[in-house]
């Protein structure tokens, strides 16, 4: 019997990973849809196992026609607060109707069920979704927890500095990190969507490491020792969070804010996601580690700083 899936957003790299993963199994079939499918890499164009529409986040008729016929919808949205809840509950509306069975929301992330609104604002959407699905009665809703991708945590937050091969932390450096790559959470995403008994909120973890452990990474795989540079104390990133310098001169304040609260927020272990993991119920996934991503980049892109 075939399995078709949505995944709405199927430009984004999570989207694209996540549909690799599922059509491994000729007995599965996606409806993608974006903006532009030219863009689109020709694996997805061309396979017969899939089909996109042209499409964006508010085009009702589209979208209807993206979720008709759907066991499952995987939305894989990234876009501002007031897109990621309007867009999602027109989506999850859409899926109700057609009868689609469930809906795993976007983003992949933190527990942000243990956050107060306003604790880290960008993560605000994900608690109106969860509360919009959670009241529905024609459609399950999924939620795919990951803690921070690693590839995000290493390029895009200040941590690294490859040109001056520096790791930048706060507080003590033996804060734990859970972190996993874009690769594992896609497998988890697509195990997940091919498994019909997976409702409501689901955590996977690829790896838990400090600063000081990373490091440690970083001079096993790439044989140089990083410097270690202490940006100040844990209460020093909250209070960081309107400083152009408080977390990195070279970032937007917005980004700052972003940054610094969410370092805060995982760094006192509020949207920690704990010891109860979904990882074992998915064996055949082998989730990549710290030290395996950095082999890989080593492998396939040269020197790392």
């Amino acid at each position: 019997m075939t399995t078709k899936i949505a995944i709405a957003g199927i430009s984004s790299k999570l989207a694209g990973l996540i549909a690799h993963e599922l059509l491994r199994n000729q007995d599965v079939t996606v409806q993608g849809s974006c903006r532009d499918i030219t863009k689109l890499p020709s694996s997805l164009r061309d396979s017969p196992q899939v089909t996109l529409i042209q499409t964006g986040p508010y085009d009702e008729p589209n979208l209807r026609s993206l979720v008709q016929g759907c066991d499952v919808v995987i939305c894989c949205y990234w876009a501002d607060n007031e897109t990621m809840v309007k867009a999602q509950k027109l989506l999850i509306d859409l899926s109700a109707e057609a009868k689609v069975d469930r809906y795993i929301a976007s983003d992949y992330t933190i527990d942000y069920t243990k956050l107060e609104y306003g604790d880290i604002v960008e993560k605000d959407p994900m608690k109106d979704i969860k509360a919009y699905l959670d009241a529905k009665q024609d459609i399950k809703g999924v939620h795919v927890l990951n803690g921070i991708f690693i590839e995000t945590f290493l390029d895009l937050t200040g941590v690294w500095n490859p040109e001056t091969r520096t790791l930048r932390y706060w507080g003590t450096g033996s804060e734990k990190w859970e972190l996993t790559t874009y690769q594992t959470s896609a497998q988890y995403v697509a195990a997940v969507a091919l498994d019909p008994t997976a409702v409501g909120i689901t955590k996977f973890l690829g790896d838990k490491k400090s600063i000081f452990e990373i490091a440690d990474d970083f001079e096993a795989i790439c044989k140089f020792k990083p410097t270690l540079q202490n940006r100040g104390s844990i209460q020093d990133c909250y209070q960081s969070r309107y400083s152009k310098e408080g977390f990195d001169a070279a970032v937007a304040d917005t980004a700052n804010v972003l940054a610094s609260s969410f370092f805060y927020c995982i760094l006192i272990g509020k949207v920690s996601l704990g010891q109860d993991l979904n990882n074992p119920r998915y064996q055949n996934v082998k989730p990549e580690t710290v030290r395996q991503l950095l082999e890989h980049r080593l492998a396939t892109a040269g020197p790392l700083g």
